[in-house]
């Protein structure tokens, strides 16, 4: 996903000037900066598929949640998942987290797993993060995404960083971490022992399955879909 990039243009006017049948032309050659950014990559993480189990139940109008959200809720990814470290947030994964809240759309909340994803960019660049909703093919159910991102705040005061909630539809602004300041306290390491990688913040999703109004059908993969923009 390529992010929105400046364009600079450059017009030079020509004169001419002209006496009697003589004339004169004049011609140099001018130069012009222009600042690159790194361009925006955006990678699901190995080990951690937003995954709802083996067993989601065909019934129509079936509906359950799963848990990622910010570090103050149950079902926080953790620093050392996220890559922050606070000394008021454990580094473990809260137990809860990529678990499902009710039995309306799975017969097991076992083998579950919160997703990751990992994006990078130039080191201490602000961005606009946005997470959204799509119609799924086949539309036989619908996926409304939550979770939280990674909000490095640029240096090293203790307890400065946190996974921030993350909604679907709203544009929030998000911050690659800096080289050797985002770690939340002046050791160079996290408080939690998780360490922030310059160019890079992650994202934890979960969120709300819901099945139409008709069921689905039994014995079938189904993908779901979300997305996910970030733009410079």
């Amino acid at each position: 996903m390529q992010p929105n990039k400046t364009k600079l243009a450059l017009q030079i006017g020509a004169v001419v000037l002209g006496a009697l049948c003589a004339s004169n032309s004049y011609a140099d050659t001018f130069t012009a900066t222009v600042n690159t950014v790194a361009d925006v990559g955006i990678a699901p993480r190995v080990g951690q598929p937003l995954d709802f189990g083996p067993n989601v139940l065909i019934d129509a109008l079936g509906e359950c949640t799963m848990l990622a959200t910010n570090e103050a809720g149950a079902g926080t990814p953790g620093g050392t998942l996220m890559n922050y470290g606070r000394a008021d947030n454990a580094a473990a994964a809260d137990a809860a987290f990529g678990t499902i809240a009710g039995t309306g759309c799975v017969d097991s909340a076992t083998d579950t797993t919160g997703g990751i994803w990992d994006l990078t960019g130039a080191p201490g660049v602000t961005v606009s993060l946005l997470i959204s909703d799509v119609v799924q093919t086949p539309s036989s159910f619908t996926f409304v995404p939550a979770g939280c991102y990674v909000s490095y705040n640029g240096d090293d005061t203790t307890n400065s960083d946190s996974c921030v909630a993350l909604a679907a539809n709203a544009v929030v602004t998000a911050r690659f971490a800096a080289t050797g300041t985002d770690e939340d306290d002046t050791a160079g390491l996290g408080t939690d022992g998780a360490v922030a990688v310059a160019g890079q913040f992650s994202i934890a999703v979960g969120g709300v399955l819901t099945v139409g109004a008709l069921d689905l059908d039994a014995a079938t993969d189904y993908d779901l879909a979300f997305q996910i923009d970030v733009t410079y």
